[in-house]
């Protein structure tokens, strides 16, 4: 069938400490008492959050001091990590450590595997995001984190210094009590690999990806494999670009997934022949006019696991002009001979207005059209000339997903 489509803490101590000790007198026989020296750490609002509660340390990056929180150690389910911090009255910027470790060849992060981290908020302060101890980005930040229902962005996450993210590999992979798959608040313009992202997210029953730029993403590999909870996707409004894109297994054992829908200008590369190995994918809509690239290798899938694109409703009329006309009276035969020869859609009989309906007719592949032929079979006692209804039918799929007939011609 040939379809064309025209188309996001209070501070533990006051912001400035103050003790006040009184002494009537000083004998030598009254001690004297050293109460230690209390630093002044949370002496300006900017980026005021618990500093006792981490293991960090101190780098310089580009001529801009930081922390690097390497671990937390508190026991608040609910966090707000800001861009600044200021500790013995000097400003530093905050950075998440993230560190690679060669033998594995996997990256390791301050959150991961973290038991009781429910919802995590960034804050940029004086226009200073929190930035990743790595260029690369945030690969496997809250890998196995999994109490966390929530992350609040706030366009508040870069890598090191003004560098944006390159790679968001295994960010949330695991975390089986996130409840949203929200990217939309993160600056992913420079991002190229996203693999793994939300990748065994069992209780994700949502995506949101409005205005994510993936133009330079190379890379969606198992992006949402496992998400067993989500019963569809729409990734219609994200930038995709029109680059090749890794999309092996990005939705695969999705036990849900019943609905995709992609625009026109994603370009699935040449392993997407494992994109959608799921068995309760039904219907994928496609936005606008897809490539020739993506017909070639996601159509096929999806008519090879028997899956579809959409359906029509076929219907017809009998008129035996002027003739007396009852129900039942001819049966018809809808064929489809394109997908396979005298393949039966469907056989029924008109009611007593002459409607036929040959019912919802599954559309596969849009680079060819289908020729329905509907033969009749007329009673004996009818001797009226009866126009066989033998065409050729060219679908359209809509900006709004939907299919419409664009052309219909006569076979013969």
């Amino acid at each position: 069938m040939k379809n064309i489509a025209k188309k996001a803490i209070s501070m533990i101590l006051a912001a400035v400490m103050m003790i006040t000790m009184s002494f009537t007198a000083f004998a030598a026989d009254i001690p004297v008492i050293d109460m230690g020296t209390f630093h002044n750490v949370y002496n300006a609002p900017a980026g005021s959050f618990k500093l006792s509660d981490w293991d960090y340390e101190y780098t310089n990056n580009d001529g801009t001091d930081y922390i690097v929180l390497d671990k937390y150690n508190g026991t608040d389910k609910e966090i707000t990590i800001k861009g600044k911090v200021k500790k013995g009255g000097k400003e530093y910027g905050v950075l998440l450590g993230i560190r690679y470790d060669t033998e594995s060849k996997q990256h390791h992060s301050l959150f991961e595997n973290n038991p009781i981290l429910e919802k995590v908020t960034f804050e940029s302060v004086d226009d200073m995001a929190v930035g990743c101890s790595t260029r690369l980005g945030a690969d496997s930040l809250f890998k196995g984190c999994t109490a966390l229902k929530e992350v609040v962005f706030n366009d508040s996450l870069v890598a090191v210094g003004s560098h944006k993210l390159y790679s968001i590999n295994g960010m949330f992979e695991g975390c089986t009590a996130l409840e949203k798959a929200d990217l939309s608040d993160l600056d992913l313009s420079e991002c190229e690999e996203a693999e793994r992202v939300f990748k065994g997210c069992t209780n994700v029953d949502g995506i949101c990806l409005d205005g994510v730029d993936f133009r330079n993403l190379r890379t969606a590999a198992s992006m949402f494999e496992g998400c067993t909870s989500l019963a569809s996707a729409d990734l219609s409004n994200p930038l995709w670009g029109n680059t090749e894109k890794n999309t092996n297994r990005m939705f695969a054992g999705d036990g849900k997934l019943a609905e995709i829908t992609l625009p026109n200008d994603f370009e699935p590369s040449t392993s997407c022949a494992e994109m959608f190995q799921t068995d309760t994918l039904k219907k994928l809509t496609v936005k606008g006019n897809p490539s020739e690239n993506f017909r070639n290798r996601v159509f096929t899938i999806l008519e090879d696991n028997n899956r579809y694109l959409g359906e029509v409703s076929i219907v017809a009329n009998v008129d035996l002009d002027g003739a007396d006309l009852e129900a039942d009276m001819f049966e018809f035969t809808l064929y489809d001979g394109e997908i396979a020869d005298d393949t039966v859609i469907s056989t029924v009989k008109n009611d007593a207005d002459g409607k036929i309906s040959f019912g919802s007719v599954k559309v596969y592949d849009p680079s060819k059209p289908l020729e329905f032929v509907a033969r009749m079979t007329e009673d004996d006692t009818v001797t009226s000339e009866t126009e066989n209804l033998n065409k050729k039918i060219t679908l359209e799929l809509n900006e709004d997903g939907t299919l419409s007939v664009e052309r219909e011609e006569a076979l013969w």
